[in-house]
């Protein structure tokens, strides 16, 4: 948590230029949503769509439009420096087992870092239903990243992971070790 809300220097290769930033780190993986990114980027040539993360899938269609940068690899600790300053932070998943039975710690460091979430459905976001767009196709998507740009919600969402740092789990274990 502190990582992601502490203030961080906008990092020098983020896009600067006034148009609205939709950024996504992680592992460009087969359980992301390809074909809704496609779609949804080409619905929005006004924005950027800003990806961190190494590809491990053919992500030629993405290289290919105008307004997508491939940053590649970051180390976690720059992170903050790039989410902290994109207009919306984006959880593109596909519907599938794997994604049904996860729970990213990239969704609260995305909250940790205040700016807006954009993400399809799954269950682990049933405790920040309240703070996350969610989305079905790419037409919501976009419309979901539009409301983003007059979104103000930052302290509602660092609010709701502040609770979850290893220091609070810590000091939690602690109290149930006493209770014995």
């Amino acid at each position: 948590y502190d990582l992601f809300a502490r203030a961080a220097k906008r990092a020098a290769d983020l896009p600067d230029d006034g148009r609205p930033i939709a950024g996504f780190y992680g592992s460009i993986s087969d359980w992301m949503d390809l074909e809704l990114l496609q779609k949804t980027i080409a619905l929005l040539p006004h924005w950027h769509f800003v990806f961190i993360g190494k590809p491990v899938v053919d992500i030629r269609a993405l290289r290919k439009m105008q307004n997508v940068i491939l940053l590649g690899e970051r180390p976690h600790r720059e992170l903050p420096s790039y989410s902290q300053h994109w207009t919306a932070s984006l959880l593109p998943f596909v519907d599938n087992p794997q994604i049904q039975a996860c729970n990213p710690l990239k969704l609260q460091e995305y909250l940790a870092a205040g700016r807006p979430v954009v993400s399809t459905l799954f269950p682990a976001l049933t405790p920040y239903s309240k703070l996350v767009h969610t989305v079905t196709d790419a037409k919501s998507m976009a419309g979901a990243l539009e409301k983003c740009v007059l979104d103000r919600g930052m302290a509602e969402r660092q609010q709701a992971v502040c609770r979850h740092t290893w220091a609070a789990k810590a000091a939690q274990l602690s109290d149930w070790l006493e209770a014995l």
